[in-house]
């Protein structure tokens, strides 16, 4: 019970040091280019000794692959925990439970979102979320009613109306969230898109 109980808490103390070294380096960016960011100054900020970063890190830049790997992998559970349903007749009109929950997602990670979105000169991450939307459209597309449809065009095109929408509600969630709430948006963006097919 005790080896237990003191592999809990280190466990706890090794998630609380990669918080702060995280947050250091989001904070950085939000002042900074990537490039310019070096491991001195994420240790500064965290308040840490280079060895305790090295113990956790190989350089800035496996940090930074694991806060984009950490953050996709919690956004590939919304998706996976939350299906679109926008074109279920029974569904008209009210929000799309996945348009909503990323809203809500985004909404609790909005300073990292924002700050991966915009300032990885890579676009590693901008590029991976796109990815993980467009695979969950194809998903969609194959269970709905859509795959049966004769549709004015190609399905490979609404794939990418589908998901570039849903990039753009995402975007445009980060610059304007202080004018709706998650649900207002995502019912907007929920209207928009029923009304495109």
């Amino acid at each position: 019970m005790e080896e237990q109980q003191y592999s809990f808490d280190i466990d706890r103390r090794v998630l609380k040091t990669r918080s702060f070294i995280n947050d250091a380096l989001l904070t950085l960016l939000a002042e900074n280019s990537f490039d310019n960011i070096t491991v001195r100054a994420i240790c500064d900020l965290a308040m840490i000794n280079r060895s305790t970063f090295y113990s956790h890190y190989v350089d800035k830049f496996d940090l930074f692959n694991q806060l984009i790997e950490g953050k996709l992998k919690l956004f590939s559970a919304v998706l996976n925990n939350h299906p679109f349903t926008f074109m279920n007749e029974k569904e008209t009109l009210k929000v799309d439970p996945c348009f909503y929950h990323i809203l809500l997602h985004v909404n609790e990670n909005a300073v990292s979102y924002k700050l991966l979105l915009e300032h990885d000169d890579t676009k590693v991450f901008a590029k991976s979320f796109a990815r993980l939307i467009e695979e969950s459209v194809i998903s969609y597309l194959g269970d709905s009613a859509y795959a049966s449809l004769e549709h004015s065009g190609p399905s490979k095109i609404f794939k990418c109306f589908l998901t570039n929408t849903i990039v753009s509600m995402v975007n445009n969630w980060l610059q304007y969230k202080h004018q709706y709430t998650p649900y207002e948006f995502a019912l907007e963006y929920t209207q928009i898109v029923q009304k495109s097919i």
